[in-house]
């Protein structure tokens, strides 16, 4: 390729990228004085401003004033001093409405590297915004949440300080949270499904043992529990809360009391699906109750006293009730959502509950004692924070917000919480509770985030650094590239790829593109049309004519009939979709949708063409059809259509089935089917079926006996289909098609009768279906032919009984007996099941549909006349007797040249037959194999873009570079003295040898700290670049290097001349790197797709084949899929090579179906006597049980419609076979797949196909 050849093509590249960019980005430039000076079409479309509007302004235009002035006066410093400024900008269009966008101003320096404009690169963001300030919305309800949380505390502490003795008493319980409430879960049954260690500890029970207990096990044994156990649980399915004081009964019998609440748990329907139960042991304040009462008996002697101690004690107990009753509500939620913990004043956690040991890693004994300070990073930072938190604390202020932990394996932990200090009545702070929620998923989303940021930052410099290439190189080109534009090079690149008819034409509407595609389905040769038609020809003139009035109406001007009728609103910029009808050359008229937009010049704007895009839609035209044609069935259908919810209710019934049973849609409505239409004579075994049928949330069809609306019996079969919710996949309703068989039924059971009158009669009886193929025999038939019925069903009669001395004119009247549809009678010689012969006289009657009037059964009756055809035979052998011996001659020869015929015919259609059997065989092993490479492409073509990039790249890099050093670089080392240039072969070499993987934040911060550096170097020159320098060539890892540097005479020269010979040794490093991986990925494509013409087998090398497979699956993999591979050292084999790669195509494209893409693929060849085995192992979900026998059918597939063929695995076993191999499987449910091949190592003939 010529120099001239490699910038065309640099050229054409670049130009391809700033179009994508031009099309997806908001892009400006200003001089340096903030003055708009160039726009492209996106910033006019989302600021509603036209370009004339806009150019000679500043971006005050769009300014929406959202943003403080600090805000843009940051950013002026930054752009000012030649730094990359970004962030993200609200906007407000022309017409008042606000945009956000992420913005990106990149400072262009001239050649004394002074800023003399700006770039400004906007992608719009504001639907993440939208979902930021929605999400930003639930934290501050959440921070409400907090505070009223916060303001519940302060009104617990007004309260304790009333309540005096029972303050402490509360004070102490909520201080305990983690240590005092049981937890426990009932299903429906009243039986504990779960339960905390504490409520085991309070019953004595394990946690073995109260799974699966009774509730009523833990209550007292007496009528009241009876009835009040009853009453509790009718409440609770109710969906009512139910709370108090409960007692209840340990496993030793003691009394156990508790304080708490029952609350059921709803379902998304507002139906119970179980009950839990939170509670505080209640023990210590009823032994106080019994205690006051104990007082209270020895204070009787005096009852004014007694009285007025009951007073307090009841009102002491309302208090102390009213109070329990407040907390329990706010902890009942917060020991089941929030994590909560307390710090004496020496910093170090007293208590935790389990949400919070769980978020740290840590258990509850770990963390008793544990110094707050040990659950915060380790740095500077968090000693201040620290300190002032404390400092805060102490002082009695609460302290809330988003705080970051470390768990007990060093993870981050973020929690959203507050800190509260608790005061006594003395005003004293006297410990620190905090109540938290766990914040890692918000604070992972915005991780997240900021991680797009930053890759979208990072492709934005690259874009950047392509622009200005491009600028350098766009003057020097201009010229090359407008002639390229106009001989329309992308152009033809488009009109043969694309799945859609692509017609381009110049503005005269005279075709000068026509692809591939069109030539198909239009049926014209490009080479006719182009240049000398319009594609007017295509369309349906009527259909013009009429068009052109309704577009002349609708723009309001006349548009001439003709090529103008197809252009008329792309010029306008107006869309122009819309569906037509094509006429092909030989008169095929198909339904298209077609778009036409203009093709433009880049500079001038001029239109100097059209492109049309023309998409064939008579598939999705039938569909529509069929779609209304199915609607018309559901409404006219014979048959009956009922739709259920899924408990069964009916939801709505069609005419089909209000003529069925005489019920109408309203009398339906709400109500069960079976309820309605089953009587005294439905089989009760039906009915179970349906119910087990509709449990199993598949489709089924069942037989059923049902009354109509006047009680009148009739048989149905019923098919149901259950329609299930996508996300859920529940059921959410029931679809039943019921067909009237009565008749039918009624034809059974007197099918039945006659059979038994069949089965007895000595006369042979066979039934057949309508192709003729043995449905029922009579006993008669098995003892005539000697055949049991397993070995006559299914089978032809004639391919049983037939034998040489059958005559083929008798075989062809029963032919053509059966194929007249009338009542005939046929003789015939058969043969018995061991060889014997015997003649039967034949009558055959057909049976027919009745609705169709089609044959759908043969009823034959077979007498045997074997007695009556030897006598008669025995007559017939004497009369030929007489017959001359010439005669005979004759006659022999005629049969045996008739038979020689009959032969030669038959050996040539089965010759044929096979040729074309094993024609097909080929066509459909390549037909699968490319439907497989579709599914690659996409992959394949990012596997051989990335190293292609990284070529184009590092080329374009290699030739900018040698373009800026090489006409100076002989001067440049002439002029170094002899230690410096000792300095600059050192240098070069350490730089060409370093890899730099620092990412672009970590160059930032290394860079802004070498400025800081060398600030002291007065003498060096662009200190700002001197330092991009030392951070591109790798060198600052090396500080005495960097010194040698400093002191040589110029060293800003010196470096920028190591780190740019040493960017081409890297680049060219990078090229030969990538070219090798693209090597591979072709060869691998190109022994792939190859199709194998010779037909011979060749030595084939197993292990190289299964490595050429891997490289094609490699981008599906390397994301999720760990590959093992255990190949061996093993022989070739003779056999098929492409053959064989369809063979591990197939069993590794199932297996990482199989794995949803995450996995282990293991892959294993070894010798095992005279054969190689091979294996494909997945960890996938298994095959179930029930397909294991059919996966190797052909047409069975478990995949969606679209997805398979369902012939993958039968091609891939009849490869194996045609290798005299076996293949098969070992699967096991939740652990995955593991396919093995068999195949033998050598063949030393060749086996011709």
């Amino acid at each position: 390729m010529t120099t001239y050849e490699e910038l065309e093509h640099c050229q054409n590249q670049l130009q391809s990228l700033v179009d994508a960019l031009d099309r997806s980005a908001i892009i400006s430039i200003a001089d340096k004085k903030g003055k708009i000076i160039k726009i492209n079409e996106e910033f006019c479309r989302i600021s509603k401003y036209t370009e004339q509007e806009l150019l000679g302004k500043d971006h005050n235009i769009v300014n929406s004033a959202h943003h403080p002035k600090e805000f843009w006066k940051e950013m002026w410093r930054e752009i000012s001093r030649g730094k990359t400024w970004r962030a993200e900008v609200k906007n407000k269009a022309k017409d008042g409405s606000f945009y956000w966008v992420d913005t990106v101003i990149n400072p262009m320096l001239d050649n004394e590297g002074k800023v003399n404009s700006y770039l400004s690169i906007r992608y719009l963001i504001t639907d993440r915004k939208e979902q930021e300030f929605e999400i930003q919305a639930r934290q501050e309800q959440q921070q409400a949440t907090e505070e009223e949380l916060r303001q519940n505390f302060e009104e617990l502490n007004a309260i304790q300080e009333q309540l005096q003795e029972s303050f402490l008493l509360n004070q102490a319980q909520l201080n305990a949270i983690s240590t005092s409430f049981g937890y426990v879960e009932f299903n429906l049954d009243k039986k504990i499904t779960k339960v905390n260690p504490i409520f085991t500890n309070w019953t004595e029970f394990s946690e073995t043992e109260l799974i699966g207990l009774s509730h009523k096990e833990l209550l007292p044994q007496d009528e009241e529990t009876e009835s009040y156990f009853r009453n509790l649980w009718e409440k609770l399915k109710d969906g009512k809360t139910v709370n108090g004081i409960f007692k209840r009964k340990t496993k030793s019998n003691k009394d156990l009391w508790v304080f708490g609440a029952y609350c059921p748990v709803i379902n998304e329907k507002g139906r119970v699906i179980k009950v839990i139960k939170i509670a505080s042991n209640y023990n210590a304040q009823k032994a106080a109750e019994l205690e006051i009462q104990s007082q209270q008996d020895e204070l009787k002697t005096t009852e004014e006293e007694l009285r007025q101690n009951l007073e307090e004690l009841n009102t002491i107990q309302e208090q102390v009730q009213e109070s329990n009753l407040l907390m329990n509500a706010q902890l009942d939620a917060i020991s089941t959502s929030f994590g909560y913990v307390e710090f004496n004043l020496d910093k170090k956690i007293t208590k935790v509950n389990p949400i919070f040991a769980d978020w740290t890693e840590f258990s509850e004994t770990e963390l008793i004692g544990l110094s707050h300070k040990e659950l915060l990073p380790q740095d500077e930072e968090t000693e201040v924070y620290f300190i002032n938190l404390w400092t805060k604390l102490k002082d009695g202020k609460t302290v809330s917000g988003i705080f970051k932990r470390r768990t007990k394996s060093d993870k981050d932990l973020w929690i959203f919480g507050a800190y509260c200090p608790v005061i006594n009545n003395k005003r004293e702070v006297t410990k620190v509770i905090k109540i938290a929620s766990n914040y890692n998923a918000q604070k992972e989303a915005e991780l997240e985030i900021q991680l797009q940021q930053d890759e979208l930052k990072a492709t934005e410099e690259e874009l950047r650094q392509n622009f200005e290439e491009l600028q350098t190189t766009q003057e020097q080109l201009q010229e090359q590239t407008l002639k390229i534009e106009e001989e329309g090079v992308y152009r033809e690149a488009i009109l043969e790829n694309a799945p859609m008819m692509l017609i381009s034409t110049d503005t005269k509407g005279i075709i000068t593109g026509f692809n591939s595609l069109a030539e198909e389905l239009l049926e014209y040769e490009a080479e006719k049309v182009i240049g000398k038609v319009s594609p007017i020809i295509f369309h349906d003139v009527e259909e013009i004519k009429t068009y052109t009035k309704q577009l002349s109406k609708e723009l309001e001007e006349e548009i001439p009939l003709g090529f103008d009728v197809l252009t008329a609103k792309a010029k306008l910029n107006l869309p122009t979709k819309k569906e037509w009808i094509y006429v092909s050359k030989n008169g095929k008229v198909f339904p298209v949708e077609l778009q036409v937009s203009t093709i433009k010049k880049d500079k001038t704007g001029e239109i100097i063409g059209y492109l049309a895009m023309v998409q064939d839609i008579t598939e999705r035209k039938e569909a529509q059809k069929e779609l209304e044609k199915l609607s018309v069935v559901a409404r006219e259908t014979s048959n009956a259509i009922v739709i259920t919810d899924a408990e069964g209710y009916s939801m709505w019934v069609n005419e089909g089935f209000t003529r069925m049973t005489g019920y109408t849609l309203p009398e339906i409505i709400g109500k069960k089917p079976g309820k309605l239409l089953q009587g005294k004579e439905t089989n009760f075994d039906h009915v179970l079926a349906i119910r087990e049928g509709l449990k199993s949330k598949k489709p089924f069809t069942q037989e059923i006996l049902n009354y109509d609306k006047m009680g009148k019996k009739y048989w149905l079969e019923l098919s149901v289909t259950p329609v299930l919710d996508n996300y859920t996949g529940e059921i959410t309703q029931f679809i039943g098609i019921e067909t009237d068989i009565t008749k039918r039924k009624k034809d059974e059971e007197d099918l039945k009768r006659l059979s038994v009158v069949a089965s007895k009669t000595s006369n042979s009886v066979v039934i057949t279906d309508a192709k003729g193929y043995i449905i029922w025999v009579n006993e008669g038939f098995l003892k005539l032919t000697e055949y049991s019925i397993t070995e006559v069903i299914g089978k032809k009669p004639g391919a049983l009984l037939q034998g040489k001395g059958t005559k083929h004119k008798h075989v062809l009247a029963i032919r053509e007996g059966l194929k007249s549809k009338k009542p005939f009678t046929q003789e015939i010689l058969n043969y018995k099941k061991y060889g014997e012969s015997y003649w039967i006289e034949l009558n055959v009657t057909p049976v027919f549909d009745e609705k169709t009037g089609e044959v759908i059964q043969f009823v034959g009756i077979e007498n045997d006349i074997t007695t009556r055809k030897e006598g008669e035979q025995l007559i017939l052998e004497k009369n030929k007797a007489l017959q001359t011996s010439e005669e005979e001659l004759r006659q022999n020869f005629e049969e045996l040249q008739a038979t020689q015929e009959e032969l030669q015919r038959q050996k040539i259609e089965v010759e044929r037959a096979l040729r074309e059997l094993k024609s097909t065989q080929s066509q459909l092993i390549h037909s699968e194999k490319m439907a497989t490479l579709g599914q690659l492409v996409a992959n394949i073509a990012h596997e051989i873009n990335t190293p292609l990039g990284a070529i184009r790249s590092s080329a374009g890099g290699i030739e900018q570079t040698l373009i800026e050093t090489l006409p100076t670089l002989p001067d440049f080392l002439s002029s170094l003295p002899k230690h410096e240039l000792k300095i600059f072969n050192d240098a070069l070499k350490m730089s060409a040898e370093c890899q730099n993987s620092l990412s672009s934040r970590e160059q930032r911060a290394l860079k802004y700290d070498l400025i800081d550096k060398l600030e002291s170097y007065k003498n060096l020159q662009y200190v700002n670049r001197f330092a991009d320098l030392l951070v591109d060539s790798s060198l600052y890892k090396d500080t005495e290097m960097v010194n040698a540097i400093l002191k040589t005479q110029n060293p800003y020269s010196l470096l920028e001349t190591v780190s740019h010979i040493s960017s081409i040794i890297r680049s060219n490093q990078t090229i030969q790197m990538a070219t090798e991986r693209a090597s591979k990925i072709i060869f691998a494509l190109k022994n792939f797709s190859r199709q194998d013409q010779k037909g011979i087998k060749e030595k084939t090398d197993i292990n190289k084949s299964i490595e050429n497979t891997l490289v094609l699956y490699h981008n599906q993999i390397k994301h999720g899929i760990e590959v093992q591979k255990e190949l061996s050292d093993i022989p070739q084999i003779m056999g098929f090579p492409d053959e064989l790669i369809q063979v591990w195509t197939n069993l590794v494209h199932n297996a990482i179906q199989a794995m949803k893409n995450k996995g282990t693929l293991t892959l294993k060849t070894k010798i095992k006597e005279e054969n190689v085995i091979i294996s494909i192992a997945d960890t996938g979900g298994g095959i179930p049980k029930e397909i294991q026998s059919k996966i190797f059918d052909p047409f069975f597939t478990t995949k969606k419609a679209g997805e398979g063929s369902g012939l993958g695995l039968d091609i891939v076993k009849k490869i194996v076979e045609k290798h005299d191999g076996k293949i098969w499987f070992e699967s096991v449910k939740e652990k995955g797949t593991t396919f093995f091949v068999e195949v033998p190592i050598v063949r030393i003939y060749n086996e011709v196909i």
